[in-house]
């Protein structure tokens, strides 16, 4: 059961996510990615927390955006999470 309403939270997050990032509301789909990210990593769903570090890597260098890091994380770095998270 917990495991379901993972999904649906994590589906209407992403959702959000990509709403806002399309209506260029850059703020507000940053502080859903940052949502997403520890919801994802409280329940140790690797391969989505990966997708997540990349998503937030790519607009962290798309030229438009206005931010340079999210919680102090660059995208360079968000780039190199994934790699850690399958090797456990």
């Amino acid at each position: 059961m917990a495991y379901l309403h993972y999904i649906l939270l994590a589906t209407a997050i992403k959702t959000l996510m990509d709403e806002y990032q399309v209506y260029s509301t850059t703020k507000k789909a940053f502080k859903w990615w940052d949502k997403a990210i520890k919801k994802r990593e409280d329940f140790g769903v690797c391969a989505d927390l990966s997708l997540t570090y990349f998503e937030v890597g790519k607009h962290l260098l798309e030229p438009s955006s206005k931010y340079e890091t999210l919680n102090g994380i660059t995208a360079e770095q968000y780039f190199e999470k994934p790699g850690h998270c399958l090797k456990r």
